[in-house]
């Protein structure tokens, strides 16, 4: 059997390789380093794993962003009908827009509000966990609606 490669293939391999790369980073620190941190009642375990991530995270997020607006622009689904809700395909792409836009304003919170006043102590882990939580949920939802017709 004769294995064609085509853009579209690399670009969906290249999206899934961030997927999950983004995904096991944010369920780590969720799962690992947040129940580390409120056992040791230390903010600074989480401030180092993030630090060490977020590197990783934006790379992973333009990446992501950037493979899965391709992948959109090769669909049947016009540009101009990015955000319609008319058929099942629009619907699909237009959650997902939705869910990235989400995931992006949270991402920038974290990093631009959270993460500062959480260095100079101005507030506990508590938004930090909201706000991972929240990006591990609108990122599985975008997963999850790539099977939704």
């Amino acid at each position: 059997m004769l294995l064609f490669i085509t853009f579209q293939n690399l670009l969906l391999a290249l999206h899934l390789l961030a997927v999950l790369l983004w995904m096991a980073g944010h369920i780590l620190l969720l799962a690992y380093y947040i129940p580390k941190a409120l056992k040791k009642a230390d903010r600074h375990v989480l401030k180092t794993a993030y630090d060490s991530y977020k590197g990783w995270a934006i790379a992973l997020l333009v990446v992501l962003t950037a493979t899965g607006m391709a992948l959109i622009a090769c669909s049947d689904v016009a540009a101009a009908d990015w955000l319609r809700f008319d058929t099942a395909a629009q619907r699909k792409v237009s959650l997902k827009l939705v869910l990235l836009g989400l995931t992006v304003v949270f991402v920038w919170s974290t990093r631009y509000s959270i993460m500062p006043k959480l260095e100079s102590g101005e507030v506990n882990m508590l938004p930090l966990i909201y706000h991972i939580a929240c990006i591990v949920a609108f990122s599985a939802s975008l997963v999850l609606f790539q099977y939704v017709h």
